[in-house]
């Protein structure tokens, strides 16, 4: 009885988290942006608003961006979700590939019949430029966490934040 009680506070927790997530990288903007992220698998939508509140912090953001990258995420979340539904699974965007990206964007391709003046090269490359820097951004904050550790000649551990080459020493 006990330990259920536990596990509802802890769920209801993680959802107020979430929530409280998706509230601050949708802020201002309609609320289809905010729906298209509850219809997406609980971690991806977490680390788009991740993303984005990250973003916030370091460059000033407009409302379209965010629309943009909400869209583009979003899309290509399902998109992965849908290709993978044969598997009953839902991939993370951290489990995903090169070749997930490629099928997303050839999506977009049109034929020469039905597209004579290649209006889809427009989306084909906005979406490539959205989601390489995505990937630059999540394989950064994944890396960002690892650290190595090697000992000196004094007998000391290096510890090296790979990402930023800072040393620093902690005895045996």
């Amino acid at each position: 009885m006990a330990n259920t009680t536990i596990e509802k506070r802890s769920y209801t927790s993680s959802l107020l988290f979430f929530d409280t997530k998706i509230e601050a990288a949708t802020a201002g903007l309609p609320s289809e942006y905010s729906k298209l992220l509850y219809k997406i698998p609980k971690d991806n939508a977490l680390i788009i608003a991740n993303y984005i509140i990250s973003m916030k912090t370091e460059i000033n953001l407009s409302d379209n961006y965010r629309k943009d990258l909400i869209k583009v995420l979003s899309r290509f979340s399902m998109f992965c979700s849908s290709s993978s539904n044969n598997n009953k699974l839902s991939l993370s965007f951290d489990q995903l590939g090169r070749e997930n990206i490629v099928a997303f964007l050839n999506s977009f391709r049109r034929p020469e019949a039905s597209d004579p003046l290649h209006k889809w090269i427009g989306t084909y490359n906005i979406y490539r430029i959205h989601l390489m820097r995505f990937f630059k951004w999540l394989a950064f904050s994944q890396d960002q966490v690892k650290l190595q550790f090697e000992r000196n000649s004094s007998g000391y551990y290096e510890s090296k934040n790979v990402t930023s080459g800072r040393i620093s020493n902690t005895t045996t």
